[in-house]
């Protein structure tokens, strides 16, 4: 009879333990990111009425701690992010119990430093006209002893590695926009790549007086030499109407070859012009009236020295041309040849007295 009764109660006790094994959690393990760490698991198949309770061994001690913010809980993770230690191996334990029984499952050991999974970093940027500042956060780049790599890239395409958070981009156009994306790497391991962030570098007005003179100021240099041009051929084609210098204003009376001239002494040169042949006849000196203030010469030709055929003479009067040089000390225009006029005068015949 008592054979009997052990019999009944291992077979009690084993169909006891045999109903708590459904209740056992399934796939226990750890997952953190950035160090944030949370022991995670997967519920039985009938977790009606059960109950989760989390405890934690760090490696070196033979004490299971229990988390107190992870008992007695319905949900299936619970944060262990202040309970690990990042340079050593944590293993996490969760016990499922209802009224009737309990069982409980440990998970492989997890070392953060080395198995946390690395986030991309933060971009922050600031920009003036030519260049972007761009720098670089994440939430435990101080946790590790050796320094991260960042890999920068501008729109695109990769154009820095550095150990610096910090980073200048010179070179850039103004009132541009551009856009950084970037990711990091420690330990051989690499985050995935940060979303896209983008600004717009300020308006360089100089750089746009620079562009705009670029293109105006041949435009301009052309106008201008059009206008220089066209008033070139004006005053060579309309030099005649010119307005004479004050020294060249004279006078001449009737039947006389008497000038008068505005100047103290003027030399005078005089030309014969014979069949379109200019020769010269003399050069002479005007003399100075006190009294009128003005110069005045007397001029007279040799009988020989008359040319009655010349193309611009006629029977009864003979013309000559004459030229007048300032020397008084004032300030002398620029006079081209074009500029000067040419007078005439009448010339008596040899044999009439003045």
């Amino acid at each position: 009879m008592l054979r009997i009764l052990l019999l009944l109660l291992i077979l009690l006790s084993t169909a006891s333990g045999n109903q708590c094994e459904f209740l056992k959690p399934r796939t226990v393990s750890f997952y953190s990111l950035d160090m944030n760490t949370t022991l995670t698991w997967m519920p039985p198949e009938n977790a009606e009425g059960v109950f989760y309770t989390v405890s934690y061994l760090v490696y070196g001690s033979d004490i299971w701690h229990r988390k107190l913010e992870c008992t007695n809980i319905t949900w299936t993770w619970c944060n262990l992010a202040h309970e690990t230690n990042k340079n050593s191996t944590t293993y996490g334990n969760v016990t499922a119990s209802n009224l009737n029984c309990s069982t409980s499952k440990i998970s492989e050991g997890f070392e953060p430093y080395h198995q946390t999974i690395l986030g991309p970093p933060k971009i922050n940027l600031f920009s003036d006209a030519n260049s972007i500042v761009i720098n670089l956060t994440h939430p435990i780049a101080d946790h590790f002893h050796i320094k991260f790599k960042y890999h920068i890239y501008l729109n695109g395409i990769h154009i820095k590695e550095t150990k610096s958070p910090y980073y200048k981009k010179e070179h850039l156009d103004s009132h541009t926009k551009y856009c950084i994306t970037a990711k990091l790497s420690v330990f051989g391991r690499e985050s995935s790549m940060s979303g896209t962030t983008c600004i717009t570098t300020e308006r360089d007005y100089s750089e746009e007086i620079v562009k705009v003179l670029q293109y105006s100021l041949p435009v301009m240099l052309a106008t201008l030499t059009f206008i220089l041009v066209a008033y070139a051929v004006h005053k060579y084609i309309y030099v005649s109407n010119s307005s004479q210098p004050h020294i060249l204003n004279t006078m001449r009376r009737s039947n006389a070859n008497l000038l008068f001239l505005e100047a103290y002494s003027v030399p005078i040169n005089i030309l014969i012009i014979d069949r379109d042949i200019i020769n010269l006849q003399g050069s002479v000196i005007s003399e100075k009236d006190e009294s009128l203030n003005k110069s005045f010469m007397n001029l007279s030709l040799p009988k020989d020295d008359l040319i009655h055929e010349s193309v611009i003479t006629d029977e009864d009067n003979y013309y000559s041309y004459d030229t007048f040089q300032d020397n008084v000390q004032t300030a002398r225009p620029n006079i081209s040849p074009y500029d000067m006029p040419h007078w005439t005068f009448d010339i008596p015949a040899p044999n009439q007295r003045v």
